[in-house]
């Protein structure tokens, strides 16, 4: 069974804990080791340790279970944050909007059940053992489902927001269809290709197929350089590297002159100069993370596409569950480009 809560982790941790405070006693007091062992409550200290290992693979601390703990804390500002904006959208996320509706109504009326039949479609099948127990909808759950959810078609730019500049309808980036039509009542329109789609495809087909036949000529008279057209089909030659061997030679040389620097003291160095970790400050909060070693490495986790899970077995003094945390609620989209602007 996996560990899901802090709580119950603090729990075996107090157990074994506790049960090691007694053999380190009896050895420095000299003490008989096997009276103190069988002192111990055997079937719980079991459970410890069983747990222990499996808290030893990365993958068993489960973060939707950890979500949905705080699920008190959310609520503090869920009611307010979906009154306050109007989000819209396609066919594919009615069923998530209608979700959202549905929990912006019980923050209303102060209702805490949920209707007796809801929409969801939308609930991915990671989150449905928790949203749905035993065939009952669980709100906490249903409600931090949703908002994820909405996090995530907010990202894709499946669902917008009105009066947004950042999460704004796609339409929004048109010209206006009355701009439009007086534009063409005007005449041809201000673009550099054909207006009229008949004649723009055809003209592209036109072109397209002209290139592939000069292409097949040249193939089959061997002419197209570095490829070869026989009964085994179509063979293009590896392309050779364009460096000299006199410049690779000096590139190794330099190379091999710099001193050996890890890339995390690198980013220390680097941060202490322009300061850029200031940028990722909390999502609620606005303050900037407690341990700016754990956040750099959630950085360099998403620099070098390692993820968080390898990053947290490769590197000592940051647990999975830290890094999941700083990702979560320190990384933004719209970090990276005033993190960027510091650093030039």
């Amino acid at each position: 069974k996996a560990l899901k809560t802090v709580r119950e982790l603090q729990g075996h941790l107090r157990t074994l804990t506790g049960s090691c405070r007694l053999l380190i006693d009896a050895r420095t007091k000299g003490v008989d080791f096997l009276a103190q062992i069988e002192a111990l409550d055997w079937q719980r200290f079991a459970v410890a340790v069983e747990q222990a290992e499996v808290l030893g693979r990365p993958e068993t601390v489960d973060r939707t279970a950890e979500l949905i703990e705080r699920h008190r804390t959310v609520k503090l500002f869920a009611g307010a944050f979906l009154n306050t904006f109007e989000f819209r959208g396609a066919g594919a996320v009615q069923g998530l909007l209608s979700a959202l509706a549905i929990i912006a109504e019980l923050y209303q009326t102060g209702k805490r059940r949920l209707p007796d039949r809801v929409p969801l479609r939308f609930v991915p099948s990671a989150w449905r053992p928790f949203v749905l127990r035993d065939g009952i909808v669980d709100r906490a759950a249903y409600e931090l489902c949703a908002l994820s959810q909405l996090r995530e078609r907010l990202r894709a730019g499946d669902i917008w927001v009105a009066g947004s500049r950042q999460f704004r309808d796609f339409d929004s980036y048109l010209i206006p269809p009355a701009t439009f039509a007086a534009l063409h009542e005007k005449g041809p329109l201000p673009l550099a290709i054909e207006t009229d789609f008949e004649r723009h495809i055809e003209e592209r087909r036109t072109r397209l197929d002209t290139a592939i036949e000069q292409v097949t000529i040249l193939a089959r008279q061997g002419e197209l350089p570095q490829v070869r057209l026989d009964e085994n089909g179509l063979i293009i030659s590896p392309l050779k590297a364009a460096t000299p061997p006199a410049t690779e030679i000096a590139r190794r040389a330099a190379y091999d002159r710099l001193p050996r620097v890890k890339i995390t003291d690198l980013l220390l160095e680097v941060d202490a100069w322009t300061g850029f970790s200031e940028c990722f400050i909390h999502r609620r909060s606005g303050r900037e993370a407690d341990d700016r070693n754990a956040l750099l490495t959630v950085i360099l986790a998403d620099g070098i596409n390692l993820g968080l899970t390898r990053m947290a077995e490769t590197c000592r003094g940051a647990s999975l569950r830290q890094l999941a945390h700083l990702h979560d609620w320190h990384i933004r989209a719209d970090s990276d480009p005033i993190a960027s602007a510091r650093l030039l």
